[in-house]
């Protein structure tokens, strides 16, 4: 017996054969599926987020974005504030040092109460605002998944067969069942987070600007080239294996429900060791597209720190020569054509310079922070494509439908020629 079922494992019929072969040439050009080789569609936000929500729900997202705004603002007020206090310390520091009486000591006390104050009220708006946000968008976003479930598979035990026969029955639950959980993903706090963290990096842009306008554009110079690298690495390379990943993961569940299903036929004909091998190579390959997609996103962020660090090694020289020169590079204009380079508005002191540096720090930093949400946004609105289209579709046979005749009797004969 054991002879013959090896005899049969290496003599699969021709057209498992050849399906292996088409795979193989697939895999070659970076795909396993056809549907991977289609333009990538995707669902416009606008619709994702109001396909399925209510219109309490529309009330909350938007009350959470407001929010999401404040936490977001909250970096940069503290970063002005930030900056304030180290001119305030600095001047003080000053009039100790040329002998000042109590009376700045005292001033100082009081600065430093005020500064702890002023740092206590922001960081409990931010924590307030933080809370809201996260749980006004978890609670809209888990809602809408579930009324999304119960549409899909309403709507997916009415198709007719003409949908089921253009679509692979055994791999639908997988792929479906992946598909609503990376639309899940895309309709819970990413938004708001994508929203909030694009909040904080311009508002700490903006002060970095109005302390040291010439030392931010410096620094600056450097996002066109780092974001051209991301939205490669991103758009031609991530997001094409994490798709790789999901169908390759598709074909392995639908394998499995089809050996499942037909247990005693695939005992019956020895299949065991042929329909494991096509589980484990698939499987083999969704692992090898996920390693291949987590050591990009890994060698990209590897590749953005250095960048930026390097732009930081430089900035840091600059903004030493600025407070040496006590000048800045384009107040040089104004400082020239007034002929007077001791004017007070050309100066520049360290804690501007200081702020400056963190405040382009804190941009860049966040706007690398919301890589992760944004491709999870744009993964799950490619993967929304395939489950609307199943929400969506009218077959031309329902069996759901009261319109159309219907026989008042079904009784008779049937006569076969």
């Amino acid at each position: 017996m054991d002879l013959l079922c090896q005899s049969q494992a290496e003599n699969m019929p021709l057209m498992s054969q050849t399906r292996g072969i088409q795979e193989w040439i697939l895999s070659c050009f970076g795909t396993t599926s056809t549907k991977a080789t289609k333009p990538k569609a995707v669902v416009g936000m606008f619709k994702l987020l109001t396909r399925f929500s209510t219109t309490q729900e529309k009330v909350y997202m938007i009350v959470g974005l407001v929010c999401a705004t404040f936490a977001g603002l909250g970096i940069p007020v503290w970063l002005t504030l930030l900056a304030s206090a180290l001119d305030t310390f600095s001047n003080l520091g000053k009039l100790l040092a040329a002998g000042a009486g109590d009376g700045v000591m005292d001033l100082l006390q009081q600065k430093l109460v005020q500064l702890s104050v002023a740092f206590m009220i922001v960081g409990a708006i931010v924590f307030v605002s933080g809370t809201l946000y996260v749980g006004i968008w978890t609670y809209t976003g888990q809602q809408q998944t579930l009324r999304l479930e119960k549409q899909f598979v309403n709507r997916a035990l009415h198709q007719d067969a003409a949908f089921f026969d253009a679509h692979d029955r055994e791999a639908l639950p997988t792929e479906m069942g992946t598909n609503i959980l990376h639309v899940s993903a895309a309709l819970g706090r990413a938004i708001p987070d994508v929203f909030g963290l694009f909040v904080s990096a311009m508002g700490c842009l903006v002060v970095a600007l109005l302390l040291n306008s010439a030392l931010s554009l410096i620094m600056l110079a450097a996002i066109p080239v780092v974001a051209i690298v991301m939205w490669i690495f991103t758009s031609c390379f991530i997001s094409k294996y994490n798709q790789l990943a999901n169908v390759q993961l598709a074909m392995a569940g639908s394998i499995a429900t089809e050996v499942v299903s037909g247990i005693k036929t695939v005992a019956a004909l020895c299949a065991k060791v042929h329909f494991r091998e096509r589980y484990a190579h698939h499987l083999h390959q969704s692992e090898h597209a996920a390693i291949q997609s987590g050591v990009l996103q890994a060698s990209l962020a590897g590749i953005v720190a250095m960048s930026f660090y390097f732009v930081y090694c430089y900035a840091f020289y600059v903004g030493t020569e600025q407070v040496v020169n006590n000048t800045g590079l384009l107040a040089f204009l104004k400082c020239f054509f007034n002929n007077d380079p001791n004017d007070p508005e050309c100066s520049v002191t360290g804690a501007s310079v200081m702020c400056c540096i963190y405040g382009v720090i804190l941009s860049v930093t966040f706007i690398g922070l919301m890589v992760p949400q944004w491709t999870a946004i744009q993964i799950g609105r490619q993967a929304a494509v395939a489950v609307f289209e199943v929400i969506e579709r009218t077959p031309i046979i329902d069996s759901s439908s009261d319109v159309g005749m219907k026989l008042p009797d079904i009784q008779g004969t049937l006569q076969f020629r």
